[in-house]
This record gives C-alpha cells, structure tokens and sequence, in this order.
C-alpha cells in the first residue's frame, strides 16, 4: 500500500445521508458535515482519493439527491458507493453497522484505502480487522452530548420509530448473533483500538475527555463555506426572523411559532423538514398569521439566498450540538439568538444573544433589544462575521491533513 500524499486514500463512512429516509427530504448534520469537509479536502489536495460509502438514497429522493450532491461529488473525483442498505431504525445498529462493514471491506481491499474516516461514533467492526485490511488508521468524527430530557422527547422519538417498519424474524436473528458476536470480540463504541475519536462541538470535547481519558481525542469544530464575502449590516432595523432546520420537538420551533403571536410586525421565516405533526402545526399558524411562512426545504445550493433575506436567525433549541445553521447565519452576519443549553459559538451581547429555553419571556426581550437599537445590530452583525471566519470547512480540512499524515 503507497501510504504517500501523492497517492494516499481515505474511505468516508457516513450513516446518514440527504434523502436517506421515508418522507421530506432532509439535510442531516452528519451528511453536510462529511460532504462539506470533503469538498475542502478536495480543494486543499487534489491527490487525495477520497471515497464515501453510505446508505442507499430513496428512490422518491434520488434524483434531488444527484442534482444537490451527486453531481458535484462525481465532478471532484470521489467515488461514491451505496451499501446493500437503507437507514432503518428497525434494524438494530449492530446489524446495521454489519452490512455497511461489508461493503466498507469491499471497498478497502480493492482500493488500498489508508484511513477510514467515521461521520459519527457507533459499533466499529473495522477495528477487529484493521491489520487485515491493512488500515493505517481509523477516525471517527462526530459530536458527542449526554442523554438528556426535553420538551417534546417522547414525541420526537415516536415520529422516529413511526417512519420505519418492524423488525422481521430474520433481522432479530441476524441481530441476535451480531450481539454475541461483538461480546466475543469486545467491540465498544468507545474503542480504544480507533486511532482517533475526533469532537465537532467543544463542549462534547471537554464532556468526552473527563468520561473517556484515556482515549486519543481530538478537537475539530464544525465549519460553514459561505461562497461569497458578505459586510457588515449597517443602519438596519431587524423585521425578518429565520428559523432554518430539521423540525423537531427539541428544536423549540413551537417556542417561535408562540412568539410570533406576539410580535405582529415581525416576519417569522421558518425553512426546513421532519415531523409532520409540528408541520402540519407550522401550517396551522401560517394560515391565521400573516407574519408566519414556512417554505419547507429549500435546495442546499440556495439556502445561502435564504440567509441574505433576512436579518436575525433565531435557534430556539433545548438541545443541540454546534448546529450549521448558527455558523452559516453568522457567516451572512446575522446576529444569532439561541439558548443557554446548546453547544454554540455565540458570546452573549457580543455576536448574538442567548437566553434560557422555553423562557419566552427573555426571547422577546432579546429580539426586541435588537429591533430597539440599529448600532447594537450593526456591531453584533460585524461580530459575527468575525466569529465566522474562525469555524471554516477550509480550517477543518488542514487539521484534518495534518492529523491523516502525522
């Protein structure tokens, strides 16, 4: 195996893809992560061959899928196959690990991959074989948060389960062996055979470190790609609010629609997909109020149109982990208002405000703070673009060279 950097190999794993599952399309954190860092990696060294194994698209989402990602993945060289698949959370994940691993082994022995780079933490079955396959290392990149309650829990993991089909005889048999086979060969997700376990979100970093000491765990922020050089938002008075995500429970999205009850003058602007039921609740307001749209998904390559149309994004969220959508919006200067209890950027009064969940109180005196006072909004709006420019994908992918070559 040519382990040069004129000739080196990295496989990327990913379980989550863009039309990956039953229903709206959707834009996983996982997926965009792996597909941005991919891009700038390519940019950076364009020696690198780099493949991506996922799960299968659906065939509803494949053409969407070819226009948004296939096309241009295609365009930079990287060799995209599909394990025998779907993403299907009526398997178990070990079974679901097992028939990607297969095409993972596949792909490794007829390529020579050099690394084999994870989009999240989970079973690893490459670790058993790695002097098999003759692997230099394996790196799982992803973010890390404890179990936690939130509003909307139950109800977010029964919109999960509702998606997917039972598990059949055969699949709880195959599940079954997997269990007592990964006992026999003590495979954790915390395996301290993979090279390194690299955090997306600082504080899964610092939380990773205190429970996990002894493992080799690294720090690699999230990054946003913006296109184009954006200034600073002077002498503006705010009026349109964006909301852009996966429509979730935990999101806080029924926070915003409540909000906007209130604030007449104000436009709520909600973009994004997921559980039908806060959809179908979305749309319930935006027919009562005329300051509510929601326009569902909007293609990948035009959500940076979304951002400049508005002026404030607001991420009500209970829980999250570094979300794109925050380091996008900074990277239009757009001062950000989210909580307390996620894992963010955001300095309070500085690029953005933050306040507690589910205190709505607070979120109308942060928003109206920044409707109040133009110069505030000027100044968190050049802030934010200073904050951005830290949290790049360009970033990322030198670390990432660095550490594939060390």
């Amino acid at each position: 195996m040519n382990n040069s950097k004129e000739d080196f190999r990295i496989l990327f794993v990913t379980k989550y893809i863009s039309g990956c599952l039953p229903g709206d399309f959707a834009y996983h954190g996982e997926w965009t992560s792996t597909y941005e860092l991919i891009l700038s990696l390519k940019k950076l060294n364009d020696n690198i061959q780099i493949y991506l194994i996922t799960p299968k698209v659906r065939e509803e989402h494949a053409s969407r899928f070819q226009e948004e990602f296939g096309g241009t993945l295609a365009k930079i060289g990287v060799l995209h196959v599909f394990a025998d698949t779907y993403l299907d959370f009526s398997l178990s994940p070990a079974l679901f690990r097992w028939r990607v691993f297969l095409k993972e082994k596949e792909i490794i022995r007829k390529f020579g991959i050099s690394v084999i780079q994870y989009g999240q933490f989970g079973l690893c079955y490459t670790c058993r074989f790695k002097r098999i396959l003759g692997l230099k290392k394996i790196i799982c990149y992803g973010c890390y948060d404890a179990g936690q309650d939130w509003p909307g829990k139950s109800e977010d993991r029964l919109y999960k389960k509702s998606l997917f089909s039972k598990s059949t005889t055969i699949t709880r048999i195959q599940s079954f062996l997997l269990k007592i086979f990964t006992r026999i060969v003590r495979l954790k997700v915390f395996d301290k055979r993979i090279d390194h376990f690299v955090l997306r979100n600082p504080l899964g970093y610092q939380q990773l470190i205190k429970e996990h000491p002894s493992l080799n765990i690294d720090l690699i922020p999230k990054g946003q790609s913006n296109p184009i050089v954006v200034l600073p938002r002077e002498g503006k008075i705010p009026k349109s609010i964006l909301f852009l995500g996966h429509l979730q429970y935990r999101k806080g999205i029924l926070d915003l629609l409540k909000i906007a009850e209130q604030m007449s003058d104000m436009d709520f602007n909600i973009v994004g997909s997921g559980d039908a039921n806060i959809e179908a609740m979305i749309c319930e307001y935006a027919s009562k109020l005329s300051n509510v749209n929601y326009s569902g998904p909007v293609n990948y390559n035009e959500k940076w149109q979304v951002y400049q149309r508005n002026d404030i994004l607001l991420h009500p969220s209970y829980k999250d982990t570094f979300p794109s959508a925050i380091l996008e919006a900074l990277s239009y200067g757009l001062p950000v208002i989210t909580t307390d209890e996620i894992d963010s950027p955001i300095s309070n009064g500085r690029d953005g405000f933050l306040f507690q969940a589910g205190n709505l109180d607070q979120l109308v005196e942060k928003l109206n703070a920044l409707r109040a006072n133009p110069v505030l909004y000027h100044k968190m709006s050049k802030a934010a673009l200073q904050t951005a420019k830290k949290y790049t994908w360009d970033n990322a992918a030198k670390q990432f060279l660095k550490l594939y070559f060390q």
